[in-house]
This record gives C-alpha cells, structure tokens and sequence, in this order.
C-alpha cells in the first residue's frame, strides 16, 4: 500500500507530474446464451468489467520514469466491487527496465492485459485453468533486458496466491512465485512475428509445487490492410505436485487466427486443446481423456473505441468411460473505451487496429 499511496500522489500531486497524466478507461457490457449444457453464470446480461487507468512519464531523459494506476472490477459471481487492479513504477536506463508494485504476471499473451482488450471474449479452457478467467495479478518486481528484437524478462512476486485476486490476503508461501519470459521479434516482407517462451513457478504454503512452461507466438501484419492474416498461439505444460498427493500433468493451449474484412470488421476463429496426462481410473490405469473446443467471433469497429462482438462456441469432453459431453454457447459483447488507455498487443504492430 506504500508504493500505491506513492504513486497515487506522484499522479496527482506534482505539478511537473500531473499536467503529463493520461487518464482513459473502459467498460463491458456481456451477455452468455447457453445453447446446450448451461455455462457456469447462466444468460445474466451485466456489466462484466470496469476500469479507470492513470498513467504518466515523468523524471529526467537519463532515468525514464512511468506509472500507472488502474482501478476496476470484474463480474464474476453476481457483484461487481471496484479495487486496485495494478499500480507500479517502472525505471529504465540503457537496455533494462526495472518495475515494481502490483501487475499482471507477464507471461504469455492473454494474462499480460484486461480480459476487455482481447480478441476473444472468453478464456480458452487452459488459460482459465492455469491462469483464472481474468489473469493472475501479484505485487512484486520484474527486470526486462531488451536489444533489438530480443527481450529477456525475470522477476518475482510474492506469492500468497495464485489467482485474480486483488488483495495481498493468503498464507506465505514456501517460495515465491518467480517466472522468466525470454522473446524476439523479427520481420518478413510483409509481417512481424513474435515468439516467447514462457517459466513461472511457485511452491504454496501447503507445499504444493507448481511448475508452468509453454511458448507463445504472435503475427501481425506491417501493412495498413484491413483484410490481413493475422494471429496468436499459447501452449503450456503445467506440472503440480501436492506434498501428500500424486502429481498431476496438464497440457492445453488455443491458436486464434483473425482476418480483416474491410475498415470495420473482423472475423476470427479460435481453436482450443487440453488435457490432464494424469487422469486414472479407480483401479490405478490411465484414463484417456481431450477437450477440444471451436470459436467463430465476428468482430465490428466503429471508430477506435467501440467495438461490438459475437462468437459461437462448440466444445467436446472425452473421457474413457463417460460418454462425450458437448458445450454449445453464444457470448456478446460490447466494448466502449475512453480517453488514452494500454492496448493489448503492446507495442502496437498493426497501429490502424490497435485498439482490437
């Protein structure tokens, strides 16, 4: 909370300072419609996010320096509380860039930003597994070491959960969540890729250890062309080890690919994976088991803030023993923002559509 009250009056109490402020925000309106096999909330239309972002660069050109507070709130259970989201400073001098206070874990692509700023309404079935259904935020620091197109990120949080959870509330920890994402960005005639690996692991006070690896990539577009390719993958591999239990192993990711269909649309499709290795039958023998999951969004723009989407979403559970159990849904929702805000895919790589 010190760092918090410290930023908060670096924002809005230095003259220097508070003149550079800019402050933007968002809001989403959602609506589910269970096709077949409810969704876990049912077809409640609500307002499932808010948030208010201040952000400024301030200090002296040989010692850059930013911060950014961001209150919000997301409906997950039928009410929706505001709370700090994310506050910290960062420095850089030369090569490297330091941050500390409270942020979203960057690994990945989907964690690294509000649920709101992403191409898909929802989460993939992995990601909301290992990553909660809005991303994992935690205080702690980070250290980024950037040449080129290379960039190396490491740091530590500490760890007295592993969840969205805004509130430092929880048992310490055996260790600390800590993580490394190394990446590079190259370019092609006619696109620029990104890809990164991803490590982030921790062992909770009950001594269960949890050990997350995957790889994440990303292609963009260099030209101004609203009907481009352009698209994203994660993969991850999780491994938890409970202190008395067996150890269980998980594989899942989603690869979403979008074409643009003039200045104002968009199509996507997203196709989604996972499995648990470690699934058994009562007698001790391996319980094959997939989910697959498809996801048609259509994506429409009026101007840089607003944005209106609708996807259908198909997913099949196989379990040896079970027979398949199939998920049909409809999601919409709409997307109205405002003033200067972070954009997902930061730095821009198609800025005439930044803001999707």
């Amino acid at each position: 909370m010190r760092l918090i009250s410290l930023l908060l009056i670096l924002l809005t109490s230095l003259p220097s300072i508070s003149q550079q402020v800019r402050v933007g925000g968002q809001g989403e309106l959602y609506f589910p419609v269970p096709l077949q096999n409810s969704l876990p909330d049912g077809d409640r239309l609500r307002i499932r996010s808010v948030e208010v972002t201040g952000q400024s660069d301030f200090g002296e050109t040989t010692l850059p320096l930013y911060a950014k507070v961001t209150v919000g709130g997301d409906d997950t259970s039928g009410d929706l509380t505001l709370n700090l989201r994310e506050g910290y400073l960062s420095a850089q001098t030369g090569p490297l860039a330091l941050r500390a206070g409270k942020f979203y874990l960057p690994i990945g692509l989907l964690n690294q930003t509000r649920r709101s700023a992403w191409p898909m309404i929802s989460a993939p079935r992995a990601i909301s597994l290992f990553f909660t259904e809005t991303g994992v935020v935690d205080t702690g620091g980070d250290l980024t070491f950037s040449n080129g197109g290379l960039q190396i990120r490491a740091g530590a949080t500490n760890g007295y959960r592993f969840d969205s959870a805004v509130s430092n509330t929880g048992l310490k920890p055996l260790t600390p969540t800590h993580f490394a994402r190394p990446s590079y960005t190259f370019s092609t005639a006619s696109s620029r890729i990104s890809v990164a690996g991803d490590y982030l692991a921790r062992v909770a006070d009950d001594g269960t250890a949890m050990r997350l690896a995957g790889l994440d990539a990303q292609f963009f577009s260099r030209e101004r062309d609203p009907w481009a390719w352009e698209g994203q993958m994660e993969i991850y591999h999780r491994y938890l080890k409970p202190a008395q239990l067996a150890i269980t192993e998980e594989f899942g990711g989603y690869l979403f690919m979008e074409k643009g269909l003039g200045d104002s649309s968009l199509a996507g499709l997203r196709a989604d994976a996972y499995k648990n290795s470690s699934l058994r039958f009562a007698n001790g023998d391996v319980r094959k088991n997939l989910t697959l999951a498809l996801s048609p969004t259509y994506t429409y723009r009026a101007y840089e803030y607003f944005r209106a989407q609708v996807a259908y979403t198909v997913l099949s559970e196989a379990r040896d023993g079970d027979a398949t159990r199939t998920e049909q849904s409809l999601e919409f929702r709409i997307v109205s923002e405002f003033g200067d805000i972070p954009k997902f895919r930061t730095p821009s790589l198609r800025p005439d559509r930044s803001s999707l």
